[in-house]
């Protein structure tokens, strides 16, 4: 087998090898490096890393708090993707925790469709009467008609979101965005600002991750990396009764992307 090594660096050993690699993933500088072999705990990163903007957070956390006061029924509205679904259990847990009456909804593929949508907040206001809050998790920031249509309803949204922005933002009560992570991960630090200790829903935002082919770079590679150790050691019954029925024993990238996804 002949190896042909992207870039003009020549090789001559292990140490040229390795800045080889590094170089064609784009890392260059010492700080870099050592980031890379070294990822942050995601405990420590800050919204300000993260690229999401405070304020917006601040808006969001005040109105749960309002919901909570006032016992209003909520619901966690996410995607059916692995990375949509992780992220509507990290989103309802945390809720939950926090005190709020909350249900997750997962659509229908092929009734529903991707995104929330006007059809089906007025289904779910229909269903939930005393439905007052909704929070989007993997979508919501292109959906302007749904949350014109939820506001008339009288239903406050907060959009948690990391996909692309349109050309305007829809006029939901609160948003929450950054890109360059995936949707659970999004949730996932959204949750750490709300109830603090998150450390038991890291795995569900290392899955996401995974699953949604995040490159597995500095906040990402932080996410994975930590996760991943939480993934091996899970005690989430639903989680050790996927990896029994896949007859996998430890978890990698690998086995999350393939299998586990």
């Amino acid at each position: 087998m002949k190896w042909e090594i992207l870039g003009k660096k020549k090789i001559k050993g292990e140490k040229d090898i390795i800045d080889a690699l590094l170089i064609n993933r784009g890392i260059k500088t010492e700080k870099e490096k050592k980031e890379f072999f070294n990822p942050k705990d995601p405990s420590k990163i800050t919204l300000k890393e993260l690229g999401i903007n405070k304020t917006s957070v601040g808006v969001a956390i005040k109105r749960i708090n309002q919901a909570k006061k006032q016992k209003e029924f909520t619901i966690v509205y996410g995607d059916y993707d692995a990375d949509g679904i992780c992220a509507t259990a990290i989103m309802w847990e945390a809720l939950n925790e926090f005190g709020l009456e909350v249900l997750p909804h997962i659509p229908d593929r092929f009734s529903e469709g991707y995104g929330i949508n006007s059809e089906s907040v007025i289904s779910l206001k229909e269903k939930y009467p005393n439905l007052k809050l909704i929070v989007t998790v993997d979508n919501g920031i292109v959906a302007n008609k749904a949350i014109d249509t939820a506001n008339k309803l009288g239903v406050d949204v907060i959009i948690t979101d990391h996909h692309q922005k349109g050309s305007k933002l829809p006029k939901a009560f609160g948003i929450i965005h950054t890109s360059g992570i995936c949707g659970a991960a999004v949730a996932y630090f959204f949750a750490k600002e709300l109830i603090k200790k998150v450390d038991d829903k890291l795995e569900l935002a290392a899955i996401g991750t995974i699953a949604d082919q995040m490159p597995l770079l500095k906040i990402n590679r932080s996410l994975v990396k930590f996760g991943l150790e939480a993934l091996n050691e899970t005690k989430r019954p639903g989680l050790k009764s996927l990896f029994r029925q896949s007859r996998v024993e430890r978890i990698g990238t690998y086995e999350v992307n393939y299998i586990i996804a």
